[in-house]
Protein backbone atom coordinates (compact mmCIF):
# COMPACT_ATOMS: atom_id res chain seq x y z
CA UNK A 1 0.00 0.00 0.00
CA UNK A 2 1.28 3.59 -0.79
CA UNK A 3 -0.50 6.69 1.01
CA UNK A 4 -0.09 10.23 -0.30
CA UNK A 5 -0.24 12.79 2.27
CA UNK A 6 -0.23 16.52 2.50
CA UNK A 7 -0.60 19.64 4.54
CA UNK A 8 -1.21 23.26 2.64
CA UNK A 9 -1.42 26.61 4.04
CA UNK A 10 -3.58 28.85 1.94
CA UNK A 11 -2.19 32.51 0.95
CA UNK A 12 -3.41 35.53 2.94
CA UNK A 13 -6.73 36.74 1.12
CA UNK A 14 -7.43 33.11 0.49
CA UNK A 15 -11.74 33.53 0.05
CA UNK A 16 -13.81 31.17 1.91
CA UNK A 17 -15.61 30.53 -1.38
CA UNK A 18 -12.04 29.58 -2.71
CA UNK A 19 -11.18 27.21 0.26
CA UNK A 20 -14.24 25.13 -0.35
CA UNK A 21 -13.80 24.87 -4.02
CA UNK A 22 -10.29 23.50 -2.91
CA UNK A 23 -11.75 21.04 -0.50
CA UNK A 24 -14.59 19.92 -3.12
CA UNK A 25 -11.75 19.29 -5.98
CA UNK A 26 -10.07 17.20 -3.81
CA UNK A 27 -13.00 14.81 -2.51
CA UNK A 28 -13.99 14.70 -6.49
CA UNK A 29 -10.69 13.60 -6.64
CA UNK A 30 -9.89 10.88 -4.23
CA UNK A 31 -13.54 9.53 -4.87
CA UNK A 32 -11.71 7.95 -8.39
CA UNK A 33 -11.23 4.50 -8.79
CA UNK A 34 -7.48 3.73 -7.79
CA UNK A 35 -7.83 5.25 -3.94
CA UNK A 36 -8.28 2.60 -1.67
CA UNK A 37 -9.27 4.99 1.45
CA UNK A 38 -8.83 8.48 1.74
CA UNK A 39 -9.26 11.71 3.94
CA UNK A 40 -9.61 15.95 3.22
CA UNK A 41 -10.12 18.28 5.90
CA UNK A 42 -8.85 20.34 8.44
CA UNK A 43 -5.56 19.94 10.16
CA UNK A 44 -5.80 19.68 14.23
CA UNK A 45 -2.43 19.27 15.12
CA UNK A 46 -0.85 22.37 13.28
CA UNK A 47 -2.80 25.74 13.26
CA UNK A 48 0.13 26.54 10.68
CA UNK A 49 -1.99 24.58 7.60
CA UNK A 50 -5.12 24.99 6.91
CA UNK A 51 -5.93 21.65 4.83
CA UNK A 52 -4.83 18.09 4.97
CA UNK A 53 -5.15 14.98 2.51
CA UNK A 54 -4.79 11.97 2.47
CA UNK A 55 -5.15 8.94 -0.12
CA UNK A 56 -3.94 5.00 -0.46
CA UNK A 57 -3.47 2.93 -3.01
CA UNK A 58 -3.25 -0.49 -3.32
CA UNK A 59 0.36 -0.98 -5.68
CA UNK A 60 2.10 1.21 -7.97
CA UNK A 61 0.10 1.17 -10.47
CA UNK A 62 -3.10 2.31 -9.21
CA UNK A 63 -0.96 5.05 -8.09
CA UNK A 64 0.01 5.77 -12.25
CA UNK A 65 -3.83 5.58 -12.86
CA UNK A 66 -4.58 8.17 -10.09
CA UNK A 67 -2.03 10.55 -11.42
CA UNK A 68 -3.42 10.87 -14.76
CA UNK A 69 -6.95 11.45 -13.67
CA UNK A 70 -8.57 14.32 -14.71
CA UNK A 71 -9.26 15.39 -11.36
CA UNK A 72 -6.13 15.35 -10.70
CA UNK A 73 -4.70 18.18 -13.14
CA UNK A 74 -7.79 19.63 -12.34
CA UNK A 75 -7.59 20.40 -8.45
CA UNK A 76 -3.81 21.16 -9.15
CA UNK A 77 -4.88 23.92 -11.54
CA UNK A 78 -7.62 24.85 -8.76
CA UNK A 79 -5.01 24.59 -5.65
CA UNK A 80 -1.96 25.48 -6.37
CA UNK A 81 -2.50 29.04 -6.92
CA UNK A 82 -4.12 29.70 -3.40
CA UNK A 83 -1.10 27.88 -1.62
CA UNK A 84 1.34 29.74 0.15
CA UNK A 85 3.09 26.37 1.71
CA UNK A 86 2.87 22.74 1.32
CA UNK A 87 4.37 19.47 3.02
CA UNK A 88 4.14 16.16 1.54
CA UNK A 89 5.10 12.74 2.63
CA UNK A 90 4.51 9.18 1.30
CA UNK A 91 4.45 6.22 3.44
CA UNK A 92 5.00 2.48 1.76
CA UNK A 93 4.57 -1.19 3.96
CA UNK A 94 5.82 -2.39 0.33
CA UNK A 95 9.32 -3.91 0.93
CA UNK A 96 10.43 -2.63 -2.70
CA UNK A 97 13.78 -0.76 -1.75
CA UNK A 98 13.31 1.18 -4.92
CA UNK A 99 10.13 2.24 -4.50
CA UNK A 100 10.09 6.01 -3.09
CA UNK A 101 12.65 6.68 -6.56
CA UNK A 102 9.50 5.24 -8.70
CA UNK A 103 7.29 7.00 -6.56
CA UNK A 104 9.28 9.94 -7.09
CA UNK A 105 10.24 9.80 -10.89
CA UNK A 106 6.17 9.38 -11.41
CA UNK A 107 5.59 12.35 -9.72
CA UNK A 108 8.28 14.11 -11.40
CA UNK A 109 7.32 12.86 -14.98
CA UNK A 110 3.78 14.16 -14.72
CA UNK A 111 4.78 17.68 -13.48
CA UNK A 112 7.76 17.47 -16.20
CA UNK A 113 4.95 16.64 -18.94
CA UNK A 114 3.17 19.75 -17.87
CA UNK A 115 4.70 23.17 -18.52
CA UNK A 116 1.69 24.85 -16.89
CA UNK A 117 1.82 22.21 -13.89
CA UNK A 118 6.02 22.41 -13.30
CA UNK A 119 5.50 26.68 -13.09
CA UNK A 120 2.17 26.40 -10.24
CA UNK A 121 4.43 23.72 -8.15
CA UNK A 122 7.58 25.51 -8.55
CA UNK A 123 5.63 28.61 -6.92
CA UNK A 124 4.57 26.71 -3.90
CA UNK A 125 6.92 26.77 -0.91
CA UNK A 126 7.75 23.73 0.71
CA UNK A 127 8.55 20.03 -0.19
CA UNK A 128 6.93 17.50 -2.37
CA UNK A 129 6.65 13.43 -3.05
CA UNK A 130 8.66 13.80 -6.33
Amino acid sequence: MIVHMWRARFKDGTSPADITAARSALSRLVATEPVTFSTVGRDIVDEGYHLSYCAAFPDLAALQRYLHEPAQREADLLILPLLARIASVDITDDPDTDLAAKVGAMFQQRIDADAELAQLFASVAGTFAA
